[in-house]
């Protein structure tokens, strides 16, 4: 007998309605089936069985709201829920989703034991050893996939890279971090250049080529990902351009881009997928509905466009969209934009978004997208029930991202997937299946370049017989908007959360000199600090170059500094850098530029 849960379906949705029970005990269905019709605050939508087999119990009924990860049924397994002369999976690995630890020395509470299978692990067999085509396959060719396989050949290992391009680079070097970043650069310039009129510069208003800035952007990536290609080259990687599927745990089968198709066998595998945009249901197929691969296109710049989620995608990609004069609201079903940061950073950024985009709405949702000879209508429905409606040239829907694991045949290996899509692992990225690895958005929160590269890096040093874990005690997280937001380790909310006796200090950019002359005192520097040990926890920085800065909060935290030690780091000046250490000093009642003496 096996549980079927609510799976994730979308983010920040915590619940959902049950609308109707679309089977009854006793039905004989099929994997992917739908089970029941859920109605959440963004969307009513059929959830799909996870396997094939009979229904034995059914433990919701319609008018329930039931949360994610709730048992709705229970089902004896067919013959779809499992390979035929497969053995039974192992025990499932938690995803390695680790959170930030206060000492070096502590290890994430999320990270599951090893399967018995990595134990005594041993140097990976050559491909001729083993009779396989090749020693190691990495599947993805985004910044984990790429950095696994080069890392693999440096080490001596005869490596396959396969992907949909032809060079690596994934979505983050083609559709994700680097062109977004191109964009908001050129955003930058146009906000700074009319900015500059209140110490005295004043320019003709900017004119935008938009044939141009798209060429820029493209040609940005063409010289990354052509740089990545050659050092693939370099390494004397075998490049496979096409979609692969596991035929069994040492087998692909994979559809070439060209047309044809090819079988390849392996030793080991990484499985570097990625993700992709969530799409809201009821959203029309139209041209007018972006996500965030197609805004990053720039086919023409709207007069007005709702930007659908306030996570850091959407509120980038609508800052460059309202900074190329296009009138951007945003409306998020959540009471503050940037759900899961700290508040004193996304109250800043709001602050400052209210002057560039026309509406911020918190606390609402899209009930109803229909298109009209005029854009799209969009029916709103705020926190007190009021509705309303607005009709917009353009949607931008930035709502999440989930995890590429289906139909990539891992029903044929042992490998296992959790209710919301992630495959699980262990502190190694070794899946449930001995053979295969999983690292990068696939393998579970935070979705970050930086921590699929991470990531791929312990996956190929294990692969290789060396002792390796993914137990960081800190991944930095950006957003790239203007003010920057970064943090890294603990925010306050985690710390009250885990009952930690800590001192929150901060120092306002209104009192750095450097940010004065940069007429950009609307930052804010922040550091959370154990009460008894005095050890850095978690640093948050919001202002300009925010993203740069916080590599020092990272480095204390995993290095297990205390405040001391930041204190007593002598920082330049004028510097941005300046005001970690005073928010450091703050802590003792110390800081030179501010006045707040120690709580007794």
């Amino acid at each position: 007998m096996q549980d079927i849960i609510l799976p994730e379906v979308g983010e920040n949705i915590e619940s959902g309605t049950v609308v109707s029970v679309l089977v009854k005990v006793g039905d004989q269905i099929a994997k992917g089936a739908d089970l029941i019709e859920l109605e959440t605050d963004k969307a009513s939508l059929p959830v799909p069985a996870p396997v094939g087999g009979v229904i034995k119990e059914i433990l919701v009924s319609p008018g329930e709201d039931v949360k994610i990860g709730a048992v709705i049924m229970r089902i004896e397994a067919g013959t779809e829920s499992a390979p035929a002369g497969q053995p039974a999976p192992a025990a499932p690995a938690q995803t390695s989703a680790v959170q930030s630890a206060p000492a070096p020395a502590a290890k994430p509470a999320s990270v599951a034991p090893q399967p018995a299978a990595a134990a005594d692990h041993a140097a990976i067999p050559s491909k001729e050893e083993a009779g396989k085509d090749t020693q190691l396959v990495v599947i993805g060719g985004g910044p984990g996939g790429y950095a696994a396989a080069f890392l693999a050949a440096d080490l001596g290992l005869d490596v396959t890279l396969v992907d949909l391009e032809k060079n690596p680079g994934g979505v983050c070097l083609y559709r994700g971090c680097i062109p977004s970043k191109a964009l908001l650069h050129a955003a930058k310039v146009i906000s700074e250049a009319r900015e500059a009129s209140e110490f005295g510069v004043t320019f003709s208003e900017p004119k935008v080529d938009i044939d141009k800035l798209r060429g820029w952007k493209d040609d940005v990536v063409n010289r990354l990902t052509g740089g990545t290609g050659q050092l693939a080259k370099q390494r004397q990687i075998t490049m496979i351009q096409g979609r692969a599927r596991f035929v069994d745990s040492n087998t692909l089968d994979i559809d070439l881009v060209d047309g044809g198709k090819q079988t390849l066998t392996y030793v080991k595998a990484i499985l570097a997928t990625g993700s992709r945009p969530i799409k809201l249901p009821f959203a029309p197929d139209s041209e007018r509905v972006l996500d965030s691969t197609s805004a990053l296109e720039v086919a023409n710049i709207p007069r007005t466009m709702l930007l659908i989620g306030g996570g850091y995608i959407g509120l980038e990609l609508g800052q460059f969209y309202a900074e190329m004069g296009c009138k951007v609201s945003v409306v998020e079903m959540l009471p503050q934009i940037m759900t899961g940061s700290d508040p004193d950073l996304s109250n800043i950024l709001k602050k400052r978004l209210t002057t560039i985009m026309d509406k911020i709405m918190v606390s609402t949702k899209v009930t109803k997208l229909e298109e009209t000879s005029g854009g799209i209508k969009v029916s709103l429905e705020d926190k007190d029930g009021k509705a309303s409606e607005e009709t917009y040239e353009k949607i931008l829907v930035a709502i999440g991202r989930k995890p590429n694991s289906d139909d990539i045949g891992l029903e044929n290996t042992q490998v296992v997937v959790n209710n919301r899509g992630f495959v699980e692992v262990n502190s190694s990225l070794q899946t449930a299946d001995p053979s295969i690895y999983a690292i990068g958005d696939i393998a579970g929160n935070p979705m970050l370049a930086h921590k699929a590269s991470h990531e791929g890096r312990v996956a190929v040093e294990h692969i290789a017989g060396h002792k390796a874990a993914f137990e960081p005690n800190a991944i930095p997280a950006v957003v790239f908007t203007d003010p920057e937001m970064a943090w890294a380790g603990l925010t306050e909310g985690e710390a009250k959360e885990q009952g930690i006796n800590y001192v929150a200090v901060k120092f306002p950019w209104g009192a750095s000199g450097r940010a004065i002359t940069l007429n950009r005192v609307d930052g804010m520097t922040k550091m959370i600090v154990d009460a008894d040990t005095e050890r850095v926890l978690g640093v948050a920085i919001v202002g300009p170059n925010a993203g740069e800065m916080i590599a020092e909060g990272v480095l204390a935290i995993e290095m297990g500094a205390t405040v001391t030690d930041v204190k007593m780091s002598i920082h330049a000046h004028p510097t941005l850098t300046e005001t970690v250490m005073e928010a450091a000093e703050s802590f003792f009642g110390q800081a030179t530029h501010i006045y707040r003496p120690k709580k007794k």
